[in-house]
């Protein structure tokens, strides 16, 4: 039997208005629409619309065929024979081959009761199903012009499928395609809905890592900030004391944005302070990281740490680099800032074994230091242009120099710059010595 062409604007009345049993029909698919709204659950909908749809037919089995996102595949979401559900397995059927592959294709309704004529139709099938096909409806499943599979049954109980019956399936499909966008439409909206919940736990439980009060250090002043360019980033700072007294400040940047390198973040984090309790020498900290790193990280995943330690009894700083920019230093003297000469090596976890080299300085008075991730200057405006380091080194200079709050000249910098988004995330951590 060839495809019967189904107008995509004909609806169910006109489909069955030569059927002389018109009303009933009506009726039933009123009662079947009933059915299938009471849920909005993918899975639920899938099995109720195949379930009524054999009923609908008498027919002994039947399955759903979605397409898949790639659009030239069809997966078997629902699958029902001789009255028992069958586990969709999510087999895969190429649209170019098969009778429902046809039928996606065409978009045209197809039934049959000599189904072994016809040339697309698979004898393998039937191996898969234990069962012979002897008749056959498949009808696509279109929701407002867009195809969202195919739904067939197999074998009518007793006679022989007829066109009315197949023009009342295809009114039933309609009714169906429709149910399952809902539903998939709710399922995406909740996912949605999750994910924002978990992404929100996510941000919460990040900035718990953050200091919320800076330690006791008299003649220095800090400032600090994290804006991840989504929910979580990678980027973090940290200014803590350690048990000889000094400072240990830090920022880092984990490759990669969202939740991967939120939890590198947080390792990076733990292992930072369990390791300053045990070890005095910054450099012997820092190969520690580097090993535990190397040997956690994923293929490609890496970490760029600055670590300054700042030793109040002689108002001097070791820095240690991997991987990362250098500092920008703020000299009272000229009222400039400029980028520190630091030593650095390869970011943290790219090679095993690396020594790391401290640059020492002092902080003299009216001194400020910033330690800082690229995102602080990667911004950009609509004509692409990036906010820059030397843009970031004068904002500096100008927040030290008139004793500013170095964050909200940031900001201000940027929205006179143009700049749109952050293309990365952003964290920074700033002191000063006051005079």
């Amino acid at each position: 039997m060839p495809e019967l062409p189904i107008p995509e604007e004909r609806g169910a009345a006109q489909a069955l208005s030569g059927a002389s049993h018109t009303r009933q029909v009506l009726a039933a698919l009123v009662s079947l629409a009933a059915d299938l709204s009471s849920s909005l659950e993918w899975r639920e909908v899938l099995d109720l619309a195949l379930q009524r749809a054999i009923e609908l037919m008498q027919a002994e089995a039947g399955a759903i065929l979605i397409l898949a996102e790639d659009g030239q595949t069809l997966v078997c979401e629902a699958q029902i024979s001789r009255g028992v559900a069958i586990f969709a397995s999510g087999q895969q059927l190429s649209l170019a081959a098969g009778i429902a592959g046809r039928v996606a294709q065409t978009g045209r309704l197809y039934y049959t009761n000599m189904p072994a004529e016809d040339p697309c139709f698979s004898p393998a099938h039937d191996q898969c199903a234990g069962m012979a096909t002897k008749s056959l409806v498949c009808a696509p499943l279109r929701n407002r012009g867009r195809l969202l599979g195919v739904m067939q049954v197999r074998n009518r109980l007793s006679g022989q499928f007829t066109e009315d019956e197949a023009h009342l399936f295809q009114a039933f499909a309609d009714l169906a395609a429709a149910a399952i966008a809902n539903s998939r439409l709710h399922a995406e909206s909740l996912a949605r809905r999750r994910l924002e919940r978990e992404m929100s736990l996510a941000r919460q439980i990040q900035q718990s890592f953050l200091p919320k009060t800076y330690p006791a250090a008299p003649g220095l002043r800090f400032e600090a900030a994290m804006e991840p360019a989504a929910e979580v980033g990678g980027d973090f700072y940290d200014i803590f004391s350690v048990p000889d007294g000094r400072l240990a400040v830090a920022v880092g940047d984990v490759s990669g944005k969202g939740t991967a390198a939120a939890l590198y973040m947080a390792c990076l984090h733990a292992e930072l302070h369990l390791a300053m309790e045990f070890e005095a020498d910054p450099a012997a900290v820092m190969s520690r990281l580097n090993r535990l790193m190397f040997k956690r990280s994923r293929r490609g995943a890496f970490i760029s740490l600055l670590l300054a330690i700042f030793d109040p009894a002689n108002c001097r700083l070791a820095l240690l680099s991997a991987g990362h920019y250098p500092p920008l230093l703020y000299s009272p003297q000229t009222g400039a800032a400029a980028m520190m000469e630091c030593a650095t090596a390869y970011p943290l976890g790219v090679v095993e074994e690396q020594t790391f080299v401290p640059v020492e300085t002092a902080l003299v008075e009216g001194a400020g230091l910033l330690c800082y991730t690229d995102g602080t200057f990667e911004a950009q405006n609509a004509a692409g242009e990036e906010f820059g380091l030397a843009q970031l080194t004068k904002v500096f200079a100008l927040a030290s120099r008139e004793r500013r709050a170095f964050g909200p000249c940031l900001r201000e910098a940027l929205s006179a710059f143009g700049a749109t988004a952050l293309m990365d995330d952003m964290a920074f951590i700033a002191l000063w010595r006051e005079k």
